[in-house]
């Protein structure tokens, strides 16, 4: 009959070895290694976020639906329904297109990454 304070037929060493692997799994989890691409993410589309209102939202402030044809475009779902790819919308906001000035020299590569993520979960 075992023991009732006895690990496991492994012992504690292997015990310890499983707790520590575990511990660094939930770590690496947590820092956005592995996992979930939305967790990955989810700091990105945060930032993506906070640029959009910070330097989009004045021009382009339409909500879910708003199909008016004048104005700037509507940018909700823009990516998700397949009206401009990300490499597309890269490119406008680096170099602007018609009334849409550029960005390119204004934010960085990075943070234009932000805003594409932000829009790809919009």
């Amino acid at each position: 009959m075992r023991n009732v304070g006895q690990m496991s037929r492994f012992g504690p060493a292997m015990a310890r070895g499983v707790l520590i692997w575990m511990a660094g799994v939930a770590f690496f989890s947590v820092l956005g290694f592995g996992g979930d691409k939305n967790t990955q993410s989810s700091a990105s589309i945060k930032r993506g976020d906070l640029l959009f209102h910070q330097l989009c939202v004045s021009c382009h402030n339409k909500q879910p639906g708003d199909d008016y044809p004048f104005g700037p475009p509507n940018l909700y779902d823009v990516l998700r329904r397949k009206e401009i790819t990300s490499s597309q919308a890269s490119e406008v906001i680096r170099h602007g297109r018609a009334q849409m000035p550029p960005f390119g020299s204004r934010i960085t590569d990075g943070q234009i990454s932000d805003l594409i993520g932000y829009l790809e979960a919009h």
